[in-house]
Order: C-alpha cells, then sequence, then structure tokens
C-alpha cells in the first residue's frame, strides 16, 4: 500500500510542477531539458521504489501510474473544467498578423519562436503573412496563414501604410532566393 500512496503523491507533484513549466517546456526538448527528464526520472524512480526493488512492487507502482492516467483521461472526458485544469487551453498568439505580445509573454515565448514554427510547417518568412498563430495544448504552434486572396488584399491595403511591403505579397530582400542564408536556403 506504501508503494501505491507514494506512486499517487508522486505522479500528483510532477502533473503539478509540469503545469507550472508550461506546454512550451514539453514540445520541444533542448539538451537541458532532456537531461533534466533524465534526473527527474533517476530521482522519482528512487522515490517511488523506496527500499523495495522487488518485481512485485515496480509492477504495483506501474499499474498504479497507469490507473491514474487512466482515471484522469475518463474525468477530463466528462468534464471541462477538469480538462482544462490539466491541459490548459489552446492560446492565440498572433491574430491577423498582428503579436499579441501579452500572451506570448504568459507563455515564455517571443516572436522567433513564432517564425520558426511557421518557417518550418507553412514556409512563411514574415509575422504579417500569419493570420493565427496557435500555442496548442501540447505545446505546438500552429500556424493558420492568410489564403491567397487574403493575402493579396492584405498587401494591397497596407502597402499605402507600411513601407517595403509591396503588391505581390513578398516582404523585400526576403524571398526565396535573396534574405536567406545558403544554409537556410540548403544550398
Amino acid at each position: 500500500m506504501d508503494s501505491v500512496l507514494r506512486a499517487a503523491a508522486i505522479y500528483l507533484v510532477l502533473m503539478v510542477l509540469f503545469k507550472i513549466a508550461g506546454r512550451r517546456s514539453l514540445a520541444e526538448l533542448t539538451t537541458f531539458d532532456l537531461v533534466l527528464l533524465m534526473m527527474i526520472g533517476e530521482a522519482t524512480q528512487q522515490a517511488l521504489l523506496g527500499d523495495d526493488f522487488s518485481i512485485v512492487n515496480a509492477v504495483l507502482v506501474i499499474v498504479t501510474l497507469i490507473a491514474i492516467d487512466i482515471g484522469f483521461s475518463l474525468i477530463k472526458q466528462r468534464s471541462l473544467w477538469f480538462s482544462r485544469l490539466l491541459d490548459g487551453e489552446a492560446t492565440i498568439l498572433v491574430e491577423q498578423g498582428r503579436v499579441l505580445y501579452k500572451r506570448l509573454k504568459l507563455a515564455r515565448l517571443d516572436e522567433d519562436d513564432i517564425l520558426e514554427a511557421s518557417r518550418s510547417s507553412q514556409g512563411i518568412i514574415a509575422i504579417g503573412q500569419i493570420k493565427f498563430a496557435i500555442l496548442e495544448r501540447n505545446g505546438k504552434i500552429s500556424i493558420i496563414p492568410y489564403g491567397s486572396e487574403e493575402a493579396r488584399q492584405m498587401n494591397t491595403q497596407s502597402a499605402s501604410h507600411q513601407p517595403g511591403i509591396d503588391d505581390s505579397g513578398q516582404m523585400p530582400g526576403q524571398d526565396i532566393d535573396r534574405g536567406l542564408s545558403d544554409d537556410e536556403r540548403g544550398v
């Protein structure tokens, strides 16, 4: 019974700590994050098993952790409040080409994170080309670009207000052949 209580306590503590750490930390692991997770794994292993390293105790701990996980997933299906508490909600970071800086700060992100996601998923190189950027519940950033007609309208409207954007929708000096280094173009 002691192992079951320890497993439940460690599970809850880790859930709270990872909730505090934020969604972004779970989406993309850096070297530091990987080392930290390995150390957390080792520390929790010692806390979970205590002095009893028997197979029966290990199986009991594993079954307890899986049961808690299944129980939480069943509760999340029935309760929107509980689901939001555990997983959070999607957060809009860019709306209609405008960065929402307060939300970026709360998510501990910056414009470079959005641009990295937009380049890798959509080939977009400027914030103004993004209709919406959404930080999903799993920590990934989803990019929704303007449609070709919307982009043309946006550029026509904003060309008179924003120097440096022409009617073609391309940022001067930032097309595929210019503005990117050889490494970025894959040359």
